[in-house]
């Protein structure tokens, strides 16, 4: 039997991929309404935000390769 803690993804800053996340998505997200905002550029936020979103799971795939 599983118990059912040890499933549970726990959402603090202790945290390697939580502190990650926030690291590499907070400024991409920033950056992109602050474009978004003043230039209009809807494109290049899309893009920004992506590429934001592959170096965190580019990462993330690593790290959990690594530590297996």
């Amino acid at each position: 039997m599983v118990n059912k803690e040890s499933k549970r993804f726990k959402v603090s800053l202790k945290n390697r991929q939580v502190r990650r996340k926030l690291v590499i998505m907070a400024p991409a997200i920033l950056v992109a309404v602050l474009i978004t905002l003043f230039y209009e550029l809807q494109f290049i936020s899309l893009l920004i935000v992506m590429l934001g979103a592959v170096l965190f799971y580019t990462w993330r795939f690593r790290f959990n390769r690594k530590n297996r």
